[in-house]
């Protein structure tokens, strides 16, 4: 008896000596015992994001040496870091090369980027970014404490530009540059090229790049490829952080502006980590739980669905709906194309035969049924993105204006985004609840007349191509985007409220269903198609649309050339002189 409870302190002894680490590393092993193993300790950054409705999110980050204060759009949809380096439409304020004495500019590189509309050109460059002591960014560099927070990182300084940057918004631009944060794969790399000897170039160099950065080029045997990555990368390389962000978007919410009368956004991006709770302290979350204008949050929880490809952030959606009933004939529909998520891109875009079906839906279900607002039914500019639609005259009087608000948002439903699931074993499927204080957009209290006016737009629009899920989508949502793991997570966000009234409805992520009931379920309760041909598919994986590799299209091209050289062969030494021999004959 005496030899067990030796034997079995003895054991305890070896396993206590194991976790607590008698070999002098104690304090690293039991601080790692208090830690998620998914949480390291590495370096991330937080930055503070601004924006104005329908101009996107940015933020500021501090290039050259003094600093210059450069604002750049955050898009998910490109994967180029590029900034004005001179006097551009719709451009006042741009990166003054000459003031920076650490800038260097290559005199061979160029780089040509081209989005859905638009493209600019620029010069490779490469620069100081600076993330010390910034009142609107946050570095946590646990890994470099001895090691300056001034790193070089290469970018585009852009010299011409077409329909990028958008027209002015209180007599400013509001952000003079793009940072990519999409996979390596979009990456634009620089082409070489000689800027002074093409003329077309050089005539749009308003600037004498050859006089004023002759000194600072860079030397022709450097190492280019070194440097061309990403901003994701580069910081990756250089501090070793995660290739992975959280972004937190706010738009203007009551968080923003309890007083709803500025037009201005806000929101939080997070490099390297994804915690909620570093962007959200804990405490406000805590102290506020019973507050009406935040969601019952849980920033743990976390939902993912799969990347399907490293290049955009492509998902794949498995259906659309509202109040249960599925706008969906196939749900290959949705991904016919791609559908991604792009912070670039302010509304929702859907293919136009499912955008058709939504509006339907709403006119005939809510609009005429539920809704005082009824006039807005014959606006089709509204529901086409092209007006906005303003209430009645407020009286000033907050009960009145709190009532139009509330009984405006209830004219719309509740649409359902369902998702595929990382984990995938018992076909279950994401379900994302998007409220309409996200896609009908608040633009703001607007005088008129000397009126005051709550003003919306309809931020679903028809595409004959690709489905997005703009900066609205996000909105509803605290969104994480892991390059490393290849997924995207969903979690509640807690400013996306526009409302103190607890009648309206907030976007929330809905949780795990499973997909093959729920697509019976809907496919058996259609509202108003007699003759759909419902689709039965064996798992959510099959509303992906496949789309052949370049190789495989290469293969494809030699077989299609192949049958079309051999049938022209039949063609011209059988059947022409075949019909010749005929003709002939009968002619006789």
């Amino acid at each position: 008896m005496k030899l067990i409870l030796i034997l079995k302190l003895y054991s305890i002894i070896v396993i206590c000596y194991q976790v607590i680490g008698l070999d002098n590393n104690n304090t690293t092993t039991t601080r790692s015992l208090f830690l998620s193993p998914s949480i390291p300790f590495t370096p991330y950054i937080i930055y503070d994001l601004s924006g104005i409705p329908g101009q996107g999110y940015y933020m500021t980050v501090y290039i050259g040496k003094p600093s210059q204060k450069i604002q750049l759009l955050v898009d998910t949809g490109s994967s180029n870091l590029a900034i004005a380096g001179r006097n551009l439409t719709n451009v006042d304020n741009w990166f003054k090369s000459t003031k920076s004495s650490t800038l260097r500019c290559s005199d061979h590189l160029i780089q040509r980027v081209r989005y859905l509309k638009g493209y600019w050109t620029g010069v490779y460059c490469q620069d100081e970014f600076d993330f010390t002591n910034k009142q609107d960014t946050t570095i946590i560099n646990q890994y470099s404490i001895n090691t300056t927070n001034q790193i070089q990182l290469s970018f585009s300084l852009i010299f011409n530009s077409n329909k990028i940057f958008l027209s002015h918004i209180y007599n400013h631009s509001t952000w003079y540059g793009i940072i990519g944060l999409g996979f390596t794969t979009l990456y634009i790399k620089p082409k070489l090229i000689n800027i002074y000897n093409h003329h077309h170039y050089q005539k749009n160099l308003l600037i004498n790049w050859k006089n004023q950065l002759i000194n600072q080029l860079f030397d022709h045997n450097h190492n280019h490829n070194n440097n061309q990555f990403t901003y994701i990368d580069q910081l990756n390389s250089i501090w070793n952080i995660h290739k992975q962000f959280g972004l937190l978007l706010c738009g203007t919410t009551l968080f923003n502006d309890p007083d709803m009368n500025s037009r201005k956004m806000s929101g939080k991006l997070i490099i390297g980590r994804t915690d909620l709770n570093l962007l959200w302290p804990s405490t406000y979350i805590t102290n506020n739980m019973s507050s009406s204008k935040i969601p019952s949050l849980n920033p743990s929880t976390v939902y993912y669905t799969p990347i399907r490809k490293a290049w955009y952030y492509e998902i794949i959606l498995t259906d659309l709906l509202i109040d249960q009933y599925s706008l969906v004939d196939n749900c290959k529909e949705l991904n016919l194309y791609k559908t991604i998520i792009d912070s670039g891109t302010t509304n929702i875009y859907l293919p136009i035969k499912i955008f058709q079906q939504l509006i339907r839906y709403i006119l005939i279900k809510y609009i005429d049924q539920k809704s005082i607002f009824n006039n807005i039914k014959n606006k089709k500019l509204f529901w086409y993105g092209k007006n906005a639609y303003c209430l009645p005259k407020i009286i000033n009087n907050k009960i009145n204006h709190e009532k139009s608000i509330k009984l405006f948002y209830q004219s719309f439903p509740m649409i359902e985004f369902q998702l595929i699931s990382s984990y995938n074993t018992l076909n279950e499927i994401i379900s994302l609840l998007l409220s309409p204080q996200q896609y009908v957009r608040y633009l703001g209290r607007i005088n008129r007349n000397n009126q005051s006016r709550d003003c919306f737009a309809f931020a679903i629009q028809p595409t004959h191509r690709n489905t997005i899920l703009g900066s609205v989508f996000l909105e509803a949502y605290y969104t994480i985007f892991d390059q490393e793991n290849m997924q995207i997570g969903f979690t509640n966000s807690p400013c996306n409220s526009y409302t103190n009234n607890p009648n309206i409805p907030l976007s929330k992520v809905n949780g795990l269903k499973l997909w093959n009931e729920t697509f019976k379920y809907i496919s058996s309760r259609r509202i108003y198609q007699d003759n759909i041909n419902i689709h039965h598919l064996s798992s959510p994986l099959d509303c992906a649309v496949y789309r052949p590799t370049k190789s495989l299209q290469l293969v494809y091209f030699k077989e299609l050339h192949s049958r079309i050289f051999w049938l022209s062969t039949i063609v011209h030494f059988f059947l022409i002189p075949l019909y010749i021999l005929l003709k002939i004959k009968y002619i006789h």
